[in-house]
């Protein structure tokens, strides 16, 4: 059976609506980690770029090139996270696409 014109363009507006949302959902991924000492907490967002690294003062006391090593384990937890999170949207998505797609 062939759809009509308004079917067609029915589905392309729900097509179109879960782009939008997945979109959005994708722009507001963020992820955060504290490392086990709780020295250090990095937050970034879904693409894994750093947005937010703060430190506690218990930071001070550790030697600087450990220091270092634990922001970017820290960090890479937290994009770790991100990345998780993005996959499962993607995933999400895709389902939810291929449903909107079928034709009966």
């Amino acid at each position: 059976m062939t759809a009509s014109m308004d079917e067609l363009l029915e589905r392309a507006g729900r097509q179109l609506d879960c782009l939008r949302g997945a979109s959005e959902q994708l722009s507001q991924i963020s992820a955060t980690s504290t490392c086990p000492g709780g020295h250090v907490t990095a937050t970034v967002d879904g693409q894994g770029a750093l947005t937010g690294l703060t430190f506690a003062d218990s930071a001070r006391t550790v030697d600087p090139a450990v220091l270092g090593d634990v922001i970017v384990a820290t960090a890479a937890r937290a994009a770790a996270q991100a990345f998780a999170r993005r996959a499962a949207l993607i995933t999400q998505f895709n389902d939810e696409l291929t449903e909107l797609t079928r034709t009966e």
